[in-house]
């Protein structure tokens, strides 16, 4: 990364909060904020059919996929100080300063069904985490199918960050402190 480039991909389990973490980071950082889920469901928007159901067709059609790692590897040559929040952004972006939350599935499963999100509508807070699951579930194997890579492996990020625990402000305060010292060390070793 050069002195001006700052590149953060984020991902992580259902209901972790990466999203919210993102938008913090963005706002810390001055950098522009792009979430890679909306481009998915924008595909399926366009194709009439719920993600869920773009999902399973991922499964066995590659072109859906295709087409947003694509777009993930323009980014990653293109922009020069972003965070990426999207589930393969840190492999097809891997000079970025990779994170990966995590949060347990009870707490998760709370989590999303208090967003009371407008496209996802749920009567319970199980409900709401099996769906998010059942979309994670599906990408973690088409990830592995074409491209070998479990998402899930903490080796392949440089913070890892569990907010089970965590209110959401002490999970951002604390992984602006992680990125914050990354970088610090970055600038060390060089």
């Amino acid at each position: 990364m050069g002195m001006n480039q700052l590149l953060i991909t984020i991902t992580g389990t259902p209901g972790a909060g990466k999203t919210t973490v993102a938008e913090a980071l963005a706002k810390e950082y001055n950098l522009e904020y792009h979430h890679v889920g909306a481009i998915m469901r924008q595909i399926a928007e366009e194709k009439g059919i719920d993600v869920n159901v773009s999902n399973k067709l991922g499964e066995t059609d590659p072109k859906i996929d295709k087409r947003i790692d694509q777009y993930q590897v323009e980014m990653g040559k293109t922009l020069p100080r972003a965070v990426i929040d999207g589930r393969m952004s840190f492999y097809f972006i891997p000079h970025s300063i990779k994170i990966l939350m995590t949060c347990d599935a009870k707490e998760a499963g709370r989590r999303i069904y208090s967003q009371k999100r407008a496209k996802e509508k749920y009567h319970s807070a199980k409900e709401a985490y099996r769906a998010a699951k059942e979309r994670y579930d599906s990408e973690i194997k088409r990830y592995k199918k074409y491209y070998n890579v479990d998402v899930t492996d903490k080796n392949h990020y440089d913070i890892v960050y569990d907010t089970t625990n965590s209110p959401e402000g002490e999970a951002i305060e604390d992984i602006i402190q992680e990125v914050s010292n990354f970088l610090k060390n970055k600038k060390q070793a060089v």
